[in-house]
């Protein structure tokens, strides 16, 4: 059973494998076919690459011909270039040289008109000038004759003339010297009373900022009194500060007014007067007096500034300053007057009189700086010193129609 199963599926397999075999055989059948063409094609493959090889060849021996002919023809024509090349070199050199020619040749020209207009304008002037001199030459014989017979006839008159005098005339009569004499003293006139002026101004401001710096350390100074120091220990340091202010002033002032203001004022009269160099020497003497006399000025100020404070007892100063009590003054006396003015002009003119220190400060400045003003605006002197003099009387009454008055003496 066994073999007979084996035997049947050997059957079935065979039947199997039929199909298969005959595909198989018309497959190789197939193969064989292709192949038998396949050579056929490679046969005509091997003949046409024959005969490209052969055509190639010819083409190869073809292309080096003609390449040897391109690369001749090519030469040929670089040779033409090169020709070419030379040939418009030489010709831009040609124009070149053309143009070189013709400009020298327009140049000349233009120089040789030039140099006959020259000629032309020579030939004039020197017709000009022979006419001018001709007619300068008349001119100036003619002149000539006049001026020997001018000459002739003041021969005559120096002839018929007497003997002349001579005027001799000092120093003091030049004009230069007199005005810068008068201006000297002008200026040592103001060095006079200018002190004056500005230790009376310095005084009245040391007064009130002193008095004001007392009045606002009222109370400071009556404890120091209360706790048992004395008047000059208490005044000490107000003169301390003060002395050192002054001492600081002073030496600037020093240096402005032995340095500063000599030139500055040397130097404006120099745009007047030609003067040498300015020699500047510090005056020990004019120092120390100015420097004293202004140390000695503010302390003695503020002194009597603290003096009315400290002569009070320290109840009284650790208590508020008072105010000053007012009064009638003179001015409301005048009723007409007195009833017209506004409210501000009435405390106006009562503070006046209330703060007399500050009235006398403001009243001496103003006045200080009036007197500078009009010590500029006409300075007498040189009226007095020219023009009373009868060399330059007249000059005056040119410089000045309406002088004024002579002061009486």
């Amino acid at each position: 059973m066994r073999q007979q199963g084996l035997i049947q599926q050997a059957q079935q397999l065979e039947e199997q494998l039929k199909p298969k075999e005959e595909a198989y055989a018309a497959g190789f059948q197939q193969y064989r076919e292709a192949k038998a063409q396949l050579d056929g094609y490679k046969l005509l493959l091997d003949q046409g690459r024959q005969t490209l090889e052969a055509a190639k060849q010819e083409a190869q021996q073809k292309f080096e011909e003609t390449e040897g002919q391109l690369a001749g023809a090519k030469k040929e024509l670089d040779d033409g270039w090169l020709q070419l090349d030379s040939a418009k070199a030489e010709l831009a050199q040609a124009k070149l040289e053309l143009e070189n020619g013709r400009r020298e040749l327009e140049e000349n020209q233009k120089t040789l008109d030039d140099a006959q207009l020259q000629i032309d304008d020579s030939e004039k002037q020197l017709e000009e000038g022979e006419a001018e001199y001709l007619k300068s030459k008349t001119e100036a014989d003619q002149k000539l004759s006049d001026a020997q017979k001018e000459i002739d006839d003041a021969q005559k008159e120096l002839d018929q003339l007497e003997p002349s005098e001579w005027m001799v005339l000092g120093r003091d009569t030049n004009v230069g010297y007199v005005s810068f004499d008068s201006n000297a003293e002008k200026v040592e006139a103001i060095a006079k009373v200018f002190p004056i002026f500005f230790f009376l101004v310095a005084a009245l401001v040391v007064l009130t900022t002193a008095t004001r710096m007392v009045d606002e350390e009222r109370t400071q100074i009556g404890v120091m009194k209360a706790l048992g120091y004395g008047k000059g220990k208490i005044a000490a340091q107000y003169l301390i500060y003060v002395a050192v202010a002054t001492i600081t002033g002073s030496l600037f002032g020093l240096l402005v007014g032995f340095y500063v203001f000599p030139t500055v004022i040397w130097n404006a009269y120099t745009i007047m007067y030609d003067l040498p160099a300015l020699v500047i020497q510090f005056n020990w003497k004019y120092a120390l007096l100015s420097s004293g006399a202004a140390i000695l000025t503010t302390l003695l100020t503020t002194f009597w500034a603290c003096y009315s404070s400290l002569k009070e007892a320290p109840s009284r100063l650790i208590l508020p300053k008072a105010p000053k009590s007012g009064k009638r003054i003179l001015l409301e006396r005048v009723t007409p007057l007195w009833s017209r003015l506004s409210f501000i002009h009435k405390v106006t003119a009562r503070n006046l009189f209330r703060y007399k220190k500050r009235f006398l400060m403001t009243v001496v400045g103003i006045a200080g700086c009036t007197a500078l003003l009009a010590d500029r605006v006409w300075p007498p002197g040189f009226y007095f010193r020219y023009c009373q003099s009868p060399v330059w009387g007249s000059l005056c009454n040119i410089i000045s129609p309406s002088p004024p008055r002579t002061p009486k003496r």
